[in-house]
């Protein structure tokens, strides 16, 4: 990781563009935006893990990822994760049991 100087970046900047050297920043967008259009897997992937909406415009072989999940029409449609309370709920009481 290299930040970059804001000289270098200072032409992107306009309104409504987030440029940012913290992945955290990143994350608070995903957040609370309601839906994501990206063709970066990594876009799509916070997106649909806090409960919202993203369709990933890519043929990267990392479209795979999202079929553990049930979301093969991921490239086709805007789409969100079925029953992901419950996927977390599992996830955390493994975790609570490993962790112990």
């Amino acid at each position: 990781h290299k930040p970059l100087p804001y000289s270098k970046v200072i032409s992107l900047v306009k309104k409504n563009v987030m440029i940012s050297d913290y992945p955290l920043d990143y994350l608070f967008l995903y957040r609370h935006v309601s839906e994501t259009y990206s063709d970066r897997v990594h876009a799509c992937i916070p997106t649909l893990s806090f409960g919202n909406a993203a369709r990933l415009y890519s043929d990267s072989p990392r479209i795979a990822l999202f079929e553990n999940v049930g979301l093969k029409n991921i490239t086709k449609e805007l789409v969100r994760i079925e029953g992901l309370d419950t996927m977390q709920d599992k996830q955390i009481s493994f975790l609570s049991e490993v962790l112990k």
